[in-house]
This record gives C-alpha cells, sequence and structure tokens, in this order.
C-alpha cells in the first residue's frame, strides 16, 4: 500500500506498529489451535513489506504460527531477508526445482 504524506516522518515507527499489530492479531487467531499465513511472489514485495515480514519472522519463535513464503531466487531484498532470516535460524528454507 501506498502510504500517506503525513506518515513520512514516522516512518520507521510506522511500520513497526504496523508489524505489531500483524504479529498481536497472528497470536489471536492462533491462540486456540495455531495458524498458518502464505505470502506468495515474496520477490515481488515491497520496502515496507518486507521490514513487516522481517519482524514477524523475528517475533514468531514462541507462537502457534506457520509463516510460508514463496519467492523466486532472484536477486533482491526478499532473497536477503530470507537468507539472513535461514543464518540467524529464524527461518527453515526449502528450495523447490522447476516443475
Amino acid at each position: 500500500p501506498e502510504w500517506r504524506q503525513e506518515a513520512s516522518p514516522g516512518y520507521p515507527e510506522t511500520v513497526v506498529e504496523l508489524a505489531e499489530a500483524l504479529l498481536r492479531l497472528l497470536s489471536v487467531l492462533g491462540r486456540e489451535s495455531g495458524c498458518a499465513i502464505l505470502l506468495e511472489d515474496l520477490h515481488d514485495s515491497d520496502t515496507e513489506t518486507i521490514a513487516v515480514v522481517e519482524y514477524v519472522i523475528d517475533n514468531l519463535a514462541d507462537l502457534p504460527i506457520l509463516l510460508l513464503g514463496t519467492l523466486r531466487p532472484e536477486a533482491g531484498a526478499a532473497l536477503d531477508l530470507v537468507r539472513s532470516a535461514e543464518r540467524r535460524q529464524a527461518a527453515t528454507v526449502r528450495e523447490l526445482k522447476p516443475l
């Protein structure tokens, strides 16, 4: 989504607030029996989306939530995020061969 102009001065806080709100929502939704969220085509994500996904990845450890993302192995912010999360052991990466 496009950010409104008045949000610009608090940009980093806005992204963190959005990411925390998403994390809390997932926590509530998954409280009883867990939940799964699928994010497709992360390679097409904008900077703000990547930041939100990174925050959620880094804060999921104790929650009953499965976050599954798909992306093409093209250089870019999404691939950098996935590789970084894998190195930090915050994610498990499975590369699929073309059909």
